[in-house]
């Protein structure tokens, strides 16, 4: 149970709050918390059974990682329309069908952000719409080559090792 909660900052996409708790056991604990409207990740099939990755720089990381398309919830927007959006900002394709594998916590310890996981098939090419602060180049891999990335540890992003364990090795 909250016993006391107050916003230490606000951004354009989340806010942080220090909060007092009393856990089920009793005990008073302080957490920080990162509350985040949530968000989609998509993974992309081509017909061929190879799923199209992007290539990304993450300040945060000070890293470009490899993920799947992404992105964050707009005020009012289903998950699913998020997903269709972003499929269309990075990689440039509509998809004739979006199958919902999954909903979960990205980092339950300190954040509130619930990802929901697509799979887009039927995907029909337009182009690129990206966002003003991206730089995505998206690319084509048979699956069994992502999934080596993630051994190898060329594919570090949790969104994109969990979008990938849904796949067979091949279609």
């Amino acid at each position: 149970m909250i016993k006391k909660s107050r916003i230490l900052y606000k951004g354009k996409l989340f806010y942080l709050t220090g909060e007092e708790f009393r856990l089920p056991s009793g005990k008073h604990v302080q957490r920080e918390t990162i509350h985040h409207p949530g968000s989609c990740a998509i993974i992309p099939l081509l017909a061929k059974g190879n799923v199209i990755l992007i290539r990304q720089f993450r300040p945060s990381t000070r890293k470009t990682l490899w993920e799947i398309p992404a992105g964050t919830l707009e005020k009012g927007e289903t998950p699913y329309s998020c997903a269709a959006r972003e499929l269309v900002e990075e990689i440039g394709y509509r998809a004739k069908k979006l199958k919902k594998l999954a909903t979960f916590y990205t980092s339950p310890g300190f954040c509130t952000e619930k990802m929901h996981l697509y799979i887009a098939t039927g995907l029909i090419p337009l182009s690129q719409n990206l966002e003003e602060d991206e730089s995505i180049r998206p690319h084509s891999f048979l699956i069994r080559t992502a999934k080596k990335m993630i051994r190898t540890g060329a594919i570090q992003d949790a969104k994109t090792i969990v979008g990938l364990s849904f796949l067979p090795n091949s279609l």
